[in-house]
């Protein structure tokens, strides 16, 4: 099994970036911050990142756990834990198929990153995978954004900027060319991100991620052949660069 591996993608140049480039990032923290205030006990983030979300929310008293599989995301979220002196435990794993030896009250994973998972097989395993990790009356909760709505006036092929950061005399930008097959519900992006000094260009790296997105009704049954229930959907606005996201909420009886 090909398993998904952005660890890949987010690394380097794009790890030392990223808080940056999300700075202004701040409905996706509100939405999830009642969500884990509510959840009566232990939490895990899936794809936790540089820990824009985790940190915050470890700030504010939850005992929250971390997960994701580039070492250079988990590397600055823990630098940020010891310069605020908080403690968590972070996993190094693929959201595919971990093995953590503990359950949780909830399990979320924020901002569409579960459409990393590009393969539908692969998809259903990391549902059942989630689902083994939640206690009894635990709850899942994630958004899906519809893919089709970052591609420029409806075309595939065309080369736009981005998300643009600046520090200093350094300016990051990043640009994307996406192309839909609609077929196999895929968007297929090639990246370039450039770092300039002072004006002048000093770094290059170019990339391909896949995005997979789903239908409504899909992935409502794809849970439930997992296993949960009570499932319920709800629109809301949670990335300013997504259009509204599908918001599951799903239980483990």
């Amino acid at each position: 099994m090909n398993k998904v591996n952005p660890k890949n993608h987010y690394h380097g140049l794009v790890a030392r970036w990223y808080d940056k480039l999300l700075e202004n990032e701040h409905q996706d923290i509100a939405f999830y911050t009642p969500i884990v205030e509510e959840a009566d006990g232990a939490v895990l983030e899936l794809a936790c990142g540089t820990g824009r979300l985790l940190v915050p929310f470890l700030k504010a008293g939850a005992a929250i756990d971390g997960l994701d599989i580039s070492q250079d995301m988990l590397d600055i979220c823990q630098e940020k834990l010891n310069t605020m002196d908080l403690s968590t435990t972070l996993y190094r794993h693929d959201l595919v198929d971990f093995k953590i030896d503990k359950q949780y009250a909830l399990i979320f994973i924020s901002g569409g990153s579960f459409q990393l998972v590009d393969d539908f097989d692969m998809a259903m395993t990391s549902l059942h995978t989630v689902y083994d990790h939640l206690e009894p009356g635990g709850r899942f909760v994630l958004d899906l954004f519809p893919l089709w709505s970052e591609t420029p006036n409806g075309k595939s092929g065309v080369w736009t900027l981005g998300r643009t950061a600046r520090n200093g005399d350094e300016t990051f930008l990043c640009h994307a060319c996406t192309d839909m097959d609609y077929e196999n519900q895929i968007q297929r992006g090639r990246y370039k991100y450039e770092l300039y000094r002072k004006g002048r260009l000093t770094e290059t790296y170019l990339d391909e991620l896949s995005l997979r997105w789903y239908g409504r009704e899909e992935f409502r049954l794809m849970l439930g052949n997992v296993g949960f229930t009570r499932i319920t959907i709800e629109k809301e606005s949670i990335m300013s660069t997504h259009d509204n996201s599908l918001v599951y909420y799903a239980y483990k009886e």
